[in-house]
């Protein structure tokens, strides 16, 4: 099963973004230049989401060392990034004219309800 890390190596600040685009199996760069017009568009949200993920983001086992880590405790921390991601989404999407702050929005909602509906299936599997 393929788990959420904050990688060791590929970071700039805490890893956040590189973790999330390894889980998605996407270039780290993409989610940097998402993280960074959200910034640019909303500064106290961009924070606010990156600070969380930091947090809830387990940082990535070192080899040979197997953690004992509950795959409740990483559901968790994914919906819980769905739903900050959601809030962020909503916040930037206030207006009826489309313009790049809502299309941004949207994109956030979307990835948002993404990865909670991918932790629920999972879930159905099991």
């Amino acid at each position: 099963m393929k788990r959420l890390y904050r990688p060791r190596r590929d970071q700039i600040i805490a890893g956040v973004c590189a973790g999330i685009a390894n889980y998605l199996n996407i270039d780290p760069a993409i989610v940097r230049l998402i993280f960074v017009l959200l910034f640019m568009i909303n500064p106290t949200a961009a924070i606010i989401v990156y600070v969380v993920a930091w947090i809830i983001i387990p940082e990535e086992p070192i080899e040979g060392y197997k953690p004992q880590v509950e795959e409740r405790r990483e559901e968790q921390g994914l919906v819980i990034l769905g739903l900050l991601l959601i809030l962020a989404g909503s916040m930037i999407y206030s207006r009826i004219f489309v313009t790049l702050r809502e299309i941004f929005g949207i994109i956030l909602l979307v990835l948002g309800f993404f990865i909670i509906l991918k932790v629920l299936l999972k879930r159905e599997k099991q």
